[in-house]
């Protein structure tokens, strides 16, 4: 199970490391450039784990082969297409807005809550894996601070200009219907 539909997980969440990039980069304050900055080096953590624990689940040899054909099922099988096509669209996103929304508000609650409680946190339990357990709640507290500060944005984005709750709204409709196949 883990081969098959956690191991390629490492994909999007290189995707989120990338919107998380992004996001720093063209973010209209150096306080927000911070926080997706440190919400950036957690992803490239969580990638980091994710693939660390593959080849401990896989044992040696862990060659090129078996890289191909994790990477093989997140291109290729058919579960993984609607969230690929997501992560994808949300890295053509060049509004600083509606990436950050998107990203923030939409798709990373969603892969969060999947990897770090469903899979590492309920399967893992049920099936005696404390180690991945462990390192995902780890950086389940991080994701847990990425949707603190993203509240505070969003709640200081319309309390600046009320104007603004529409257009968040609208985003986040907009995504979260893709969101929901993936």
């Amino acid at each position: 199970f883990l081969d098959r539909w956690y191991s390629p997980l490492r994909f999007p969440v290189h995707g989120l490391q990338m919107l998380a990039a992004y996001v720093a980069q063209m973010a209209p304050s150096s306080r927000i450039t911070n926080c997706a900055s440190f919400q950036m080096g957690d992803e490239m953590r969580r990638v980091q784990r994710i693939a660390y624990r593959t080849v401990q689940l896989a044992g040696p040899p862990f060659d090129d082969e078996a890289a191909a054909r994790q990477r093989a099922a997140w291109e290729e099988a058919a579960a993984f297409q609607p969230l690929r096509e997501l992560i994808e669209r949300a890295l053509v996103a060049y509004d600083w807005g509606e990436s950050f929304i998107v990203t923030n508000a939409v798709i990373k609650p969603r892969i969060d809550r999947l990897i770090n409680q469903d899979i590492a946190g309920t399967l893992a339990t049920a099936n005696g894996d404390p180690i991945l357990t462990s390192i995902h709640f780890s950086l389940d507290e991080d994701a847990h601070w990425h949707r603190e500060w993203t509240a505070a944005l969003i709640r200081h984005i319309v309390d600046d200009n009320t104007a603004n709750a529409e257009v968040v709204s609208g985003w986040i409709e907009k995504w979260s219907p893709p969101a929901s196949d993936a």
